[in-house]
């Protein structure tokens, strides 16, 4: 079993709102945000504003995954605004340790994310202070590497994957690309992700709705 979580940024921007129905009448329970700066990955999404106005017209748990450069100067911010778990790249900071206690000091879940080079092993030292780990892209082996190191030391960290497609959608991903997303969520689920999350191919299908009812149906959540 595994949670579905949809990234609302690949939703088209004009219909935000709409986007948001969708994913709350599918019965998921987490929204996941991609809040990119131009610098860490080249696209640019949404940042504070519409994070806060989201907090406040929705229950759902946000996760909110900064795709930014030195995130440290940021995630007090987010905090404040409620969301529920802050992401940030282990690549973009210096202060990983820092940043993650800062979080947690807040009353946030901590999560990190890691590009497909970068080794689980490499926060190895921090593992017992996550709340989640997000593998872009993961090998299969990646997430049971992520789920024996769990084990190993202890943690009660989620294991959260995203697909090697833009999750916010904003890189103009190919249909034909998104067309084959299911078959990396089926190896992503055998694998044993904890959490899948879900971007261009609820929102470029035709019926949104029930693409993503049928992931969650799928997952088994």
């Amino acid at each position: 079993m595994a949670q579905i979580a949809p990234s609302l940024f690949a939703a088209d921007f004009a219909c935000l709102a709409r986007g948001l129905e969708v994913i709350e009448e599918s019965g998921a329970k987490t929204l996941h945000l991609d809040v990119a700066d131009g610098h860490f990955v080249p696209e640019i999404t949404a940042g504070q504003p519409v994070v806060a106005r989201l907090r406040q017209v929705t229950r759902l748990v946000l996760d909110v995954h900064l795709l930014v450069e030195r995130p440290e100067r940021y995630v007090s911010e987010f905090v404040r605004l409620g969301v529920d778990r802050v992401t940030v790249h282990a690549e973009a900071t210096a202060q990983l340790h820092r940043v993650i206690r800062t979080i947690k000091a807040g009353g946030a879940e901590a999560g990190v994310a890691l590009n497909p080079a970068t080794g689980v092993g490499s926060i190895a030292d921090i593992l017992g202070e996550l709340d989640a780990i997000t593998l872009i892209s993961p090998r299969h082996d990646k997430i049971q590497e992520a789920r024996r190191l769990r084990e190993e030391s202890g943690g009660k960290f989620l294991v959260q994957a995203e697909s090697d497609l833009c999750a916010c959608g904003t890189c103009g991903a190919d249909v034909q690309r998104v067309a084959t997303v299911d078959e990396r969520w089926e190896e992503y689920l055998g694998s044993g992700a904890d959490i899948l999350v879900v971007g261009p191919a609820i929102f470029s299908s035709d019926d949104p709705q029930a693409t993503l009812e049928d992931l969650i149906r799928r997952a088994g959540a």
